[in-house]
């Protein structure tokens, strides 16, 4: 047995003083490191959170801009279509009183030849009409 490899045997042994302080450093560490890490996380949803309100509420902004710019299109079309309506009004409106004064105007000429031929009929002017 030449070959065989010495066994060893370790016995248990208490930790002393600078040992068990060692423990109580790791747990310290590891306390510190686990909130260290779980800050950064909070923060770094924080950061989620806002970038994605803020992206949301960049897209509301949005919407309602270009709610607000159709309105805006639409009641500019609704101003040019009542301006060319009332342009068309006021002048189907200058063409019926022209027509109605020219109708005036025809009709008290022709009254006024009908009246000139029935008093001339009725009179009986021989006389030769005044030339100017």
């Amino acid at each position: 047995m030449a070959n065989e490899k010495p066994t060893t045997t370790t016995l248990p042994r208490t930790p002393d003083k600078s040992e068990r302080s060692g423990v109580l450093l790791s747990f310290a560490a590891l306390a510190i490191d686990t909130s260290d890490k779980g800050t950064s996380a909070a923060v770094g949803l924080a950061q989620d959170v806002r970038s994605e309100l803020r992206t949301a509420t960049d897209t509301a902004i949005d919407a309602v801009e270009s709610l607000v710019r159709g309105l805006f299109r639409v009641g500019k079309r609704t101003t040019a279509r009542v301006d060319e309506f009332a342009a068309d009004l006021i002048g189907a409106g200058e063409r019926t009183a022209a027509g109605v004064f020219k109708g005036l105007r025809d009709t008290t000429r022709a009254a006024g030849e009908l009246a000139t031929t029935a008093a001339g009929a009725i009179i009986g002017s021989d006389r030769p009409a005044a030339q100017a």
